[in-house]
């Protein structure tokens, strides 16, 4: 398995996708970032940890000023999806 290796790659994507205000774009970013989530399930405990303290304040920083009506929605389903895996729901909680 790849484990963390091809997040290196996928970081500056998911950055760049959060930060632009265009609907698709906070569509791809949250897709993308709910499958990273996912897959994380199957790494190395402290691969994960290295995950969510890079991923925590990017998600803090578009859940709580980035929303607007249009990508609501859209960020509702990424929680909803995230939510499946149970070491997501204990770091989405402590956001």
């Amino acid at each position: 398995m790849l484990e963390e290796e091809p997040l290196e790659l996928v970081k500056p994507i998911i950055e760049e996708l959060m930060n632009d205000v265009d609907q698709n774009k906070q569509r791809a970013a949250s897709e993308l970032t709910a499958g990273v989530i996912g897959g994380s399930k199957h790494w190395p405990v402290d691969a994960q940890e290295r995950l969510w303290a890079w991923l925590a304040p990017r998600l803090t920083k578009v859940l709580t000023s980035s929303v607007k009506t249009d990508t609501m929605l859209i960020w509702t389903s990424f929680l909803e999806v995230s939510c499946i895996t149970k070491s997501a729901i204990l770091h989405l909680a402590s956001l």
